[in-house]
């Protein structure tokens, strides 16, 4: 049975990006197109990686909403079609997940990784 064409590219290793910042606490986005940059240079490709960003290591859980899309937007921009992306959603509400998740969709990402909201602690 072939493979959907999702699953085509889930394949290789899923490499968790970190959140760069600058020495006030601020995304620093011109080191993550950077590292991306550098990612590809070392050899990732749409054969052998995944890339996602905003995800599980803790970031993705305390980003506000500006973060979140600008981290989804250097992703998108650095990787330039060559790689298979995704980004994690965290959120206590459904609503907001699927606002998120529309928005990585629309903006071109592959996958998501989602925690479900009981996972939240209040």
């Amino acid at each position: 049975m072939p493979k959907p064409e999702w699953r085509k590219k889930l394949t290789g290793i899923s490499v968790s990006l970190p959140t760069f910042n600058n020495n006030s606490y601020e995304l620093d986005l011109n080191k993550t197109i950077q590292h991306v940059s550098w990612l590809i240079q070392q050899g990732l490709n749409s054969e052998n990686s995944v890339l996602f960003i905003a995800g599980g290591l803790g970031e993705g859980y305390f980003l506000d909403d500006y973060e979140w899309e600008a981290m989804a937007n250097a992703l998108v921009e650095a990787v330039d079609g060559r790689i298979p992306t995704g980004i994690g959603v965290f959120e206590l509400s459904a609503r907001t997940a699927a606002k998120k998740a529309a928005y990585a969709t629309n903006l071109g990402m592959d996958f998501i990784q989602c925690a479900p909201p009981r996972y939240m602690q209040p």
